[in-house]
């Protein structure tokens, strides 16, 4: 089944190379701050050492526990169709939508808390 899962990623877009690296760059940013002067070269032979693979099986075992095999091949089968192809096209422009919208929305409501707070704190 393992195979197929893999074979549904790729029809849904998954790429686990791209996946790690947005995964990883944020911590590396986080680290850097917290332990400056790291060398880039460690942090090259890092990424270098990054096994997507090893993500990709994690994500399987995932699918596999939530789907049976039967689920996985329909799943496929709804990828490889006309309707399957466009929703993985629209779900990639959908999710960037969704996240600037809800980024807006959080930062105007962490803006309203802020001022709540200083008005409460001014009264």
């Amino acid at each position: 089944m393992m195979n197929e899962t893999h074979k549904l990623f790729y029809l849904m877009g998954f790429d686990f190379n791209v996946i790690t690296s947005q995964m990883l760059e944020p911590m590396i940013e986080h680290v850097n701050e917290q332990i400056p002067n790291i060398s880039d070269s460690f942090w090259d032979k890092f990424r270098n050492d990054l096994d997507a693979e090893s993500l990709r099986k994690m994500y399987a075992d995932i699918y596999e526990q939530h789907f049976t095999h039967k689920e996985i091949s329909d799943l496929i089968e709804f990828h490889e169709s006309v309707l399957g192809k466009k929703t993985v096209k629209a779900n990639q422009q959908i999710a960037l939508e969704s996240q600037a919208i809800s980024s807006a929305y959080f930062e105007a409501l962490g803006n309203e808390v802020m001022k709540e707070l200083l008005a409460e704190n001014n009264a």
